[in-house]
């Protein structure tokens, strides 16, 4: 008997998002400045905040979400500096690090 396995993989951003923020009902223990981001990042990816939230628990639970700072530091400088180059040419913000991660 084979199991399938399902893979979560986050879904791609787009410049023509069509989602609008009509569903605002998702709790969360964000700051508002933070939550604000949430919502920018999930109308990029046309999926909702809960959504989103549940593919980012899952793949940290399932160790597929890679945390920068348990990287060797020549990967991590690599993986910062490509993340970087991608977000200025998309005119988005810089990447910021989480205090105590």
């Amino acid at each position: 008997m084979t199991t399938q396995q399902s893979t979560m993989v986050l879904p791609p951003k787009t410049d023509n998002p069509t989602q609008t923020l009509e569903d605002r009902r998702f709790y969360t223990a964000l700051s508002g400045a933070d939550y604000l981001k949430l919502e920018q990042e999930c109308l990029q990816r046309n999926t909702k905040p809960y959504n989103l939230t549940k593919i980012v628990l899952t793949l940290f639970i399932k160790g597929d979400l890679v945390n920068l700072n348990e990287l060797p530091d020549d990967a991590a400088i690599k993986i910062r500096a490509f993340l970087q180059q991608k977000q200025q040419a998309r005119g988005e913000l810089q990447i910021k690090e989480i205090e105590g991660g």
